[in-house]
């Protein structure tokens, strides 16, 4: 099954996210992805991965459980372009 987040939906979460996490965990976050070759997210699946998708289902915004399995790793790359570029 195939789940798309509308733009609003998105950017919620995305604020939602900046407003939670602290700037220090961003900057290791953006270390995490520039050493990896790609695939951080999915080392990070069931420790950072976990706390984000935790933080998005107590967030109070109407997401999927199942598709936030399958996309937070997205959101976090999209906070991390806008923050350091």
């Amino acid at each position: 099954m195939y789940f798309e987040m509308k733009p609003d939906e998105r950017e919620n979460a995305i604020q939602y996210l900046l407003e939670k996490i602290s700037d220090d965990t961003w900057e290791e976050v953006r270390i995490a992805i520039q050493e990896s070759d790609g695939a951080w997210y999915i080392d990070q699946h069931f420790g950072f991965g976990l706390y984000v998708r935790n933080l998005l289902w107590k967030s109070g915004l109407e997401l999927n459980g199942f598709f936030m399995d399958t996309i937070w790793h997205e959101l976090i790359e999209e906070i991390i372009k806008r923050k350091y570029g």
